[in-house]
Formats: C-alpha cells, sequence, structure tokens
C-alpha cells in the first residue's frame, strides 16, 4: 500500500478550527455577498461559446422511467452541459471565472423517494447545495485557484452540510481540506465519504478536476459539549425570491 503521508498538510491560509470559523462567520456571508454581483454580471456578459471549463465535455444523463403498464423504458437522454450556480438563467460559468461549473443530475423530494412518475429536473437551477427533503445527485468541475485567490470565491468556500456526502473524482486532482488546514489531494478514482465534516475544496494542480457528488441529508453533528455544529449559510446559491 502506498504511504500517503506527504499529501497530508498544515495550510497556515486555513482558519484553525471550527469554532473559529463560527465566530467569522457573519464576516464571511458579507464577503461573499460582495462577490456576488460582479459573479452574476460576468454571467450575464458570457460567451456561450467559450467556458472555463472548455476542455471537460457535458455530462449525457440518462433517466429511466416506467409505462402505465410498469413496463422499463428509457425516459430521458441528453448531454448537459455545466451551468454556472451563480446565474438564474442557468448559463455557462465565464471563461477565466474562478467559480466551479454545476451539473446537477437529478434530486429526489421525498424519502424514500418515489421511483415513477413525473419529476422536477434540477440543473441549470439556483438551488442549495443540499435539500433536507431528500438526495441530491450532481457534479461539479472545479477550475484551479491560486492560493491567494482562495479567499476571494463565492461557491468554493469552506462549509459544512447537514449531509452524508459521497465524493468520486473524475478527472483530475483536488485537495480536500478540513480542520486547522489538514489536507489530503485526491486522485482520479478516489473516493470519499463525508460525514458532516466541515471542508474546502482545493484545485491547485493547475488543471480542471471533475468530481461525482451524492449528497444524503443527515442530522447535525453535536460536538463534545453536546453543541450543535451548525450548516454553512449557502442561501446565496439559491434563486432569488420574486
Amino acid at each position: 500500500m502506498t504511504n500517503t503521508k506527504k499529501d497530508i498538510q498544515q495550510d497556515p491560509a486555513i482558519p484553525p478550527s471550527s469554532s473559529q470559523l463560527g465566530n467569522r462567520a457573519a464576516q464571511r456571508v458579507e464577503q461573499i455577498n460582495n462577490h456576488l454581483d460582479s459573479d452574476k454580471q460576468s454571467a450575464g456578459n458570457s460567451d456561450t461559446g467559450h467556458t472555463a471549463m472548455a476542455d471537460l465535455p457535458g455530462v449525457r444523463r440518462i433517466v429511466t422511467d416506467h409505462t402505465a403498464d410498469g413496463k422499463a423504458i428509457f425516459g430521458q437522454d441528453e448531454v448537459l452541459r455545466p451551468a454556472n450556480p451563480l446565474d438564474p438563467k442557468g448559463g455557462e460559468v465565464p471563461s477565466g471565472s474562478l467559480t466551479p461549473s454545476f451539473t446537477s443530475i437529478f434530486r429526489t423530494t421525498t424519502h424514500p423517494a418515489h421511483p415513477q412518475g413525473p419529476w422536477t429536473d434540477p440543473h441549470g437551477k439556483m438551488q442549495n447545495l443540499v435539500d433536507a427533503s431528500g438526495v441530491t445527485c450532481r457534479i461539479v468541475d472545479f477550475p484551479p485557484v491560486p492560493p491567494d485567490a482562495r479567499e476571494a470565491q463565492s461557491v468554493n468556500i469552506m462549509h459544512r452540510t447537514l449531509s452524508v456526502d459521497y465524493g468520486v473524482i473524475l478527472e483530475g486532482e483536488i485537495d480536500l481540506v478540513l480542520d486547522e488546514g489538514v489536507r489530503k489531494t485526491m486522485r482520479r478514482g478516489d473516493v470519499v465519504v463525508q460525514r458532516g465534516t466541515i471542508h474546502l475544496w482545493d484545485n491547485r494542480s493547475g488543471g480542471n478536476c471533475r468530481v461525482f457528488f451524492v449528497l444524503v441529508p443527515a442530522r447535525g453533528v453535536v460536538d463534545g459539549d453536546g453543541k450543535m455544529l451548525e450548516g454553512t449559510d449557502t442561501k446565496h446559491l439559491e434563486k432569488e425570491s420574486g
């Protein structure tokens, strides 16, 4: 077995603990909001013929279904183009942007899920990272980000979701960063099971990275003092009301 100790490093640029991150939550939300207008304006002016993820192809999504008498059929077969999670119109991420692209594959709305009948296509829509009512499946394309540009991001931030996440690296490589800057480098074929941990995806590889995620809603994590560790506010990813 290969020794992976070399993949574990301390990064002084990452906040040192969950408690300190909690104290900075209001500042981070304000910081995020300061970047939203510029990101959305760039999305509206983007050239749909050129994207930051031009070397990654669209994702073919096949969804099965049933006929009225219960016969198994193919209900949908199409190629989805990665979308800008900050664009209400579902446009592509502008060329040169640090914003990851989202390909939203499917989202169930009940538990257990209903595997037949009409369903709502989540792709190209602004939405929270996880939904407490069901399972979310998406592919995220992470562009390479210089270390000094991490704080300028409004989507790829240090965050916690109230979920158990399964992540599979499809292309490229990326660092998964946890508390105190501890990190592991993940490469094509690697799988992570993330159990409600606060984390950051940090792509310093110099190339694009594509990750497949399945997010299953879960209970909140409780620390040793009985305090509930809250999920990160990502409402800026949801479609604006009105």
